[in-house]
């Protein structure tokens, strides 16, 4: 009953926070025009590669040594100083290079964004996990509202603004957190070598799956800015976050679902392997919704952009399967298997370059979405696989 409640409250929230930028999103393009909001999301794709690179995916070791006892206040501290230092050297490193080279500043824009979401993530975490509703919901709700209000307001209308309002609306909340963390003592400003080295342990096998899988995922948008264009980009992209809603209740799920998993499954298996049970069956039909949705939605209140029913079916699909594939990774966590998690992400890489290298030239808004749900079902079947022989 716990998990069905936290799902439900969790579902909540991010319903709620997912909810307010797609009812802004036409005055988002209306006001910024389809090229600048390709550019920004440029920007986001590139921010997914980047963070696990310059964070060492070290909020999945956090995620998981949790639950094993640590002191939290100096753990938290240490990952955090260390991504600290990580983010000035490597922004400075390519804040300089860019001067010269003007092609690298989406690079760089993604290095200032991609460290503010970091902080975010480990800060929700820890309010995840420490079962800090409240203090999940402020940080949730108040980054996305803080971003919207700047993108809104910003007086210049060009993708910097909005890649600004990003990092500015991550940043809003984690500063508030920390500060109220660092008064009740629940963070310390020090550097555990032990705890660093834990922490490196765990995530140094996630580094490389974790990058694989952004680069299948990205992949699609890449191609599409670099062939088809920025304005492209932009239609693709308000199909992309629209079928992205489902995200909301896997989200939802995975946040209730792997503290649940990590503390009951020597206990409770058949219980929780009925759980996965229905929320496959559940999975499906908000696929189904959601597409429905998000063909009305474009074609009653987005005018600048025409519906594209392939590109919403194969986005679709393809979360459906990245939802499948959340609910079975977990036990590659549990089971402290992350070394294996680097086989599906090479197998999905594998087959979207193939698909995109076939097409070259020839790639069309269709072919992008059809490759990646081609990806993410070779994510889930390699997975799948895997983990019936642990």
């Amino acid at each position: 009953m716990k998990l069905v409640n936290d799902t439900i409250f969790y579902g909540v929230i991010q319903s709620f926070n997912k909810a307010i930028p797609f009812f802004i999103l036409p005055i988002i393009i209306s006001l910024y025009g389809k090229a600048a909001y390709g550019n920004y999301i440029y920007v986001v794709t590139l921010e997914a590669i980047i963070l696990p690179v310059i964070t060492l995916s070290l909020e999945k070791s956090f995620n998981r040594q949790y639950f094993e006892g640590i002191n939290v206040a100096s753990y938290l501290s240490t990952i955090i100083l260390f991504v600290i230092g990580i983010i000035l050297v490597a922004g400075s490193i390519v804040a300089t290079i860019s001067i010269f080279f003007k092609e690298l500043i989406f690079i760089k824009y993604a290095v200032l964004t991609a460290g503010s979401m970091f902080f975010l993530q480990i800060l929700i975490l820890y309010s995840r996990n420490s079962e800090e509703k409240g203090l999940y919901s402020f940080a949730l709700l108040t980054s996305t509202f803080a971003m919207i209000a700047l993108m809104l307001f910003f007086p210049k209308k060009e993708y910097e603004s909005l890649v600004y309002s990003r990092f500015l609306g991550f940043l809003t909340p984690v500063t508030i957190i920390f500060f109220l963390l660092l008064l009740n003592r629940k963070v310390k400003l020090v550097f555990v070598r032990e705890y660093f080295t834990k922490a490196i342990e765990f995530s140094t096998p996630i580094i490389f799956s974790s990058l694989l899988s952004i680069m299948f995922i990205s992949m699609d948008k890449l191609f599409v800015k670099n062939i088809l264009g920025s304005s492209q980009m932009g239609i693709y992209s308000v199909h992309f976050q629209l079928c992205s809603l489902l995200s909301v209740f896997l989200a939802a799920f995975n946040t209730a679902y792997i503290p649940y998993y990590f503390k009951n499954w020597e206990r409770e298996k058949q219980q929780i392997k009925r759980h996965q049970k229905y929320a496959y069956v559940i999975i499906l039909l908000l696929g189904m919704i959601v597409f429905t949705f998000s063909y009305g939605y474009i074609f009653y209140f987005i005018a600048e952009v025409d519906v594209n029913m392939s590109v919403l079916i194969y986005l679709t699909c393809g979360y459906l399967f990245q939802g499948f594939y959340f609910i079975e990774v977990v036990h590659f966590f549990h089971k402290n298997k992350t070394e294996l998690l680097i086989f599906a992400p090479f197998a999905a890489n594998i087959i979207a370059i193939s698909l995109f290298s076939i097409m070259g030239t020839n790639i069309s808004l269709s072919v992008a979405s059809m490759i990646f749900m081609i990806s993410w079902i070779a994510m889930y079947t390699t997975t799948k696989t895997i983990k019936s022989k642990i």
